[in-house]
């Protein structure tokens, strides 16, 4: 969903046919009238863009081609990224106020109340220190993780092959909380203790104060993030069926 200056609402749903990563997208959309509560009755219609291969690839050696798609239709604009099989990475430009309701069908997306969406513009600035931040925290709380070795223009290129990653989304649905997913690809060296869960949730509380988000600890290197173990207080297990409905709702290009 997008959100104008004048405060009018549209929702936005791609269709799979043309295909996005093929260099077409063919969208859907919805106009809610004035004060509804619901997109139920909204006026509707079609679009289509053509991509742009993107200069600069958000995940670099992926073996996908990244297009970028501007939409405009009634006085509306959103900018898309094609980065993976079914996903596509909505641009926060500062302006356009953007919101992930989570819904399959735009009639169930509830506009006003409790569960209306939240819309953003931008990520916060406290949201942006926690990938930095909280890699570096764990490279010196864990024994068996250290950093690469790189230059500072390298770390772009290669700092998913480093031993800690870390990435932060916002998860779909009311409420547009964050959800925190640390990766260890080595998680028998790493030295992951249940004792450090406490200091990882507070240290992620001084990085989000006042923010209630979900923490994610995976361990492998299987190409879909559900082939992984997870941690908990037990230690590491296979996913749980929330976790892997999780994995396939917020990371649908890596599951």
């Amino acid at each position: 969903m997008v959100k104008r200056d004048d405060g009018a609402l549209a929702a936005l749903r791609v269709r799979t046919d043309p295909y996005p990563g093929d260099g077409q997208l063919a969208f859907e959309w919805w106009i809610p009238k004035k004060r509804a509560r619901s997109l139920a009755g909204a006026r509707t219609g079609q679009g289509r863009a053509m991509g742009k291969k993107a200069p600069s690839p958000w995940r670099p050696q992926s073996g996908w081609t990244e297009y970028e798609y501007p939409l405009n239709f009634e006085g509306f604009r959103a900018h898309l990224r094609f980065v993976g099989p079914l996903h596509l990475l909505i641009r926060l430009d500062g302006k356009t106020g953007v919101a992930l309701p989570g819904a399959r069908d735009p009639k169930l997306v509830q506009l006003k109340g409790a569960r209306a969406p939240r819309f953003l513009s931008r990520a916060p600035k406290a949201w942006l220190r926690v990938e930095g931040d909280l890699q570096t925290y764990l490279f010196r709380l864990l024994p068996g993780c250290s950093p690469l070795r790189l230059k500072p223009g390298e770390r772009k290129s290669f700092a998913h092959f480093e031993s800690v990653q870390v990435k932060l989304r916002l998860q779909r649905g009311p409420g547009a909380l964050p959800l925190v997913l640390v990766h260890l690809l080595e998680p028998g060296e790493a030295g992951l203790l249940p004792e450090h869960l406490p200091l990882l949730r507070r240290f992620l509380g001084v990085l989000l104060p006042g923010v209630t988000f979900r923490l994610l600890i995976m361990g492998g290197e299987a190409p879909a993030l559900e082939g992984n173990r997870f941690f908990g207080p037990g230690g590491w297990a296979p996913p749980t069926p929330e976790q892997v409905e999780i994995l396939r709702r917020e990371f649908s290009e890596e599951s």
